[in-house]
């Protein structure tokens, strides 16, 4: 009776220590992944199953400078009838721009690599997922900026009956418009007729800009006109207002005497900028998901003085050298909202004092000269400053004071991760769809 009683006090103990070390060893698991809900979830139905091996959820608070999150994912077909698979990344909410995102599929094949952001993704699109068949991938998320940070969002797993073509802007974009080669110089001559879309580089990569009297790049955002000037080198669409702003606004009104009077052309401090960006929270913010951080050039570099003038970079180039690029030759500003450099004006379609009322940035909503984001020359025995602006009949000025008041024109890229529908036409412009 005692050898019994002695045992089973013996497992009575040894079920209570496994129980405390295994509560404890959960508290430690709990803990270690505490910021990325890693527990695996298995979902079913008739059709697939879903095998979310570290769940389906991101939800890191403290996401730190180089450090990679992993979820593997595995989906299997367990019906009779062949079908189609779809995974999601939705309902991000995060801190950075500075997040990279990694599909590889089962063969070590890396078949999506972009920043994350702000609206829902489709990381596979209707991969072909036979009877039988599972596909797995390994979704990845690295912090690729300087700050600690945080991050939400899910992954989702859903099959397709019928193969979806859901296009990116860019993808329609390419698919409507066969990549020309320009008929006239950039730099140094006018375009006036429907030159199309032409493949170049800028600071992100490979581009293509509209060029001419281009009929087809049209949207309606915001239920504002638009006019598309050129797909970025990171895949986001740019877009210029087909009007300006109601008001006229003067680039830089501040006249305090400096020592270093380009400064009065940084656009961070600029009066333009504040109106621009009041401007944008006011008229589109709940579409602001859809707009993301692209890069505006500010060149306030002087090349050369002569006769107390001092000659920016952007002179030289585009009144003198006739070489304009959409290369950024000097700072790089990540913002929503910006203006067109006198660079993108002339890819365009403008030439330097050369009218041109034909080419897709002349706008008959348009009755005044409006700003461009280049910088032009300091005239240092006035302590006065000039900027580079586009005239009515759509020709170039290099001589405009930044205190004059003149029409402003946002530019935005929109998310290229977006699907719209439409083919640009003007009855029939882009819209994004939901």
């Amino acid at each position: 009776m005692k050898k019994k009683y002695k045992m089973m006090l013996t497992i009575i103990l040894a079920a209570f220590l496994l129980s405390v070390f295994m509560g404890f060893s959960y508290a430690i698991y709990r803990d270690k992944n505490i910021n990325n809900v890693d527990y695996s979830l298995v979902e079913t139905d008739e059709f697939i199953s879903i095998n979310y091996l570290d769940g389906k959820t991101f939800d890191i608070k403290d996401f730190k400078s180089g450090d990679i999150y992993t979820k593997k994912i595995s989906v299997t077909n367990v019906s009779q009838s062949d079908t189609y698979l779809t995974i999601s990344l939705m309902d991000v909410s995060k801190t950075t721009n500075d997040l990279m995102l990694k599909v590889i599929d089962s063969e070590n094949k890396t078949i999506y690599e972009k920043n994350i952001t702000n609206i829902d993704t489709e990381l596979v699109k209707s991969a072909d997922l036979a009877a039988g068949k599972t596909l797995s991938y390994t979704i990845m998320i690295e912090n690729t900026g300087s700050e600690k940070v945080s991050l939400y969002a899910n992954i989702l797993a859903y099959k397709e009956i019928v193969k979806q073509t859901n296009n990116t802007f860019k993808d329609t974009l390419l698919q409507n418009n066969k990549i020309a080669t320009a008929k006239t110089k950039v730099g140094e001559e006018i375009a006036n007729t429907d030159e199309g879309l032409i493949k170049t580089t800028d600071d992100q990569g490979e581009a293509y800009y509209f060029r001419g009297n281009v009929l087809n790049n049209n949207v309606n955002f915001g239920n504002m006109d638009w006019k598309i000037v050129r797909i970025n080198g990171n895949s986001s669409i740019r877009l210029v207002l087909d009007s300006v702003l109601d008001n006229y606004y003067a680039y830089n009104d501040n006249n305090d005497e400096v020592e270093n009077y380009t400064t009065k052309l940084i656009y961070n401090n600029s009066k333009v900028k504040n109106e621009l960006e009041s401007w944008l929270n006011t008229n589109l913010q709940e579409y602001s998901k859809y707009i993301v951080d692209s890069v505006f050039c500010e060149d306030t570099s002087v090349l050369n003085e002569e006769n107390s003038i001092l000659y920016l970079n952007n002179y030289n180039r585009i009144f003198t050298d006739n070489t304009p690029t959409l290369t950024c030759m000097g700072n790089k500003i990540s913002s929503k909202i910006g203006l067109l450099t006198a660079d993108e004006v002339e890819f365009a379609g403008a030439y330097q004092k050369a009218s041109n009322n034909n080419y897709f940035l002349h706008s008959n909503n348009i009755n005044t000269s409006w700003w461009t984001m280049s910088g032009s020359q300091v005239l240092e025995r006035y302590n006065a400053v000039d900027a580079i602006s586009v005239n009515k009949d759509g020709s170039l000025s290099f001589d405009k004071k930044i205190s004059t008041p003149m029409g402003i024109r946002p530019v935005i890229s929109i998310d290229s991760n977006t699907v719209v529908v439409g083919d640009g036409t003007i009855d029939n412009p882009y819209i994004i769809k939901s």
